[in-house]
């Protein structure tokens, strides 16, 4: 239960969430160089049925998403499920699935990585829905970027005026 864990370590508005994943590495050679060169590696992170509501980091998404004209600001998320899929063959890298489905943010994206440019992630159309106080229903798309370093990955969105990138955590 990860929002057991959290909230063990401080972090309020989390409740339920199983996280999964899986790696896996092989190779095929007979000197110390193969390792890196003839190296597959295979990881895949999900995180199911977790729901967040009144949490800082909902509150920075989307004051971020509003200051680039998506209206949508839901108190709660109700995440389906977050994944993450990454496989590297020798030097060659690919997210090969970075997706979210939630009550009311839906997005799908891929992408590659390597070690001089990092990551580029493209997020063509990412769907945010709410509801408008008189009860109507707020429906929105826009396209994405995740980009930089894997200790300091940056969101994007592919729009005219843009206010500006996030910096989703920073890692020292």
């Amino acid at each position: 239960d990860l929002g057991a864990a959290l909230a063990e370590n401080g972090v309020k508005g989390a409740a339920g969430g199983i996280l999964s994943g899986s790696l896996t590495y092989s190779m095929n050679g007979n000197r110390a160089s193969h390792i890196v060169d003839n190296g597959t590696i295979d990881a895949k992170l999900d995180l199911k049925n977790m729901n967040l509501s009144n949490t800082s980091c909902i509150d920075k998404f989307y004051t971020w998403f509003n200051a680039n004209g998506i209206r949508s600001k839901p108190a709660s998320l109700a995440i389906s499920r977050i994944g993450c899929a990454y496989r590297q063959s020798g030097e060659n890298a690919v997210f090969t699935e970075l997706g979210m489905t939630s009550d009311c943010l839906g997005f799908s994206g891929f992408g590659k990585y390597n070690y001089s440019e990092g990551i580029r992630i493209s997020i063509p159309s990412a769907m945010f829905s709410s509801k408008n106080a008189d009860g109507s229903v707020i429906n929105e798309t826009a396209p994405f970027n995740l980009t930089g370093r894997l200790c300091s990955p940056v969101l994007s969105i592919d729009r005219k005026n843009a206010s500006g990138d996030l910096i989703l955590y920073k890692i020292d």
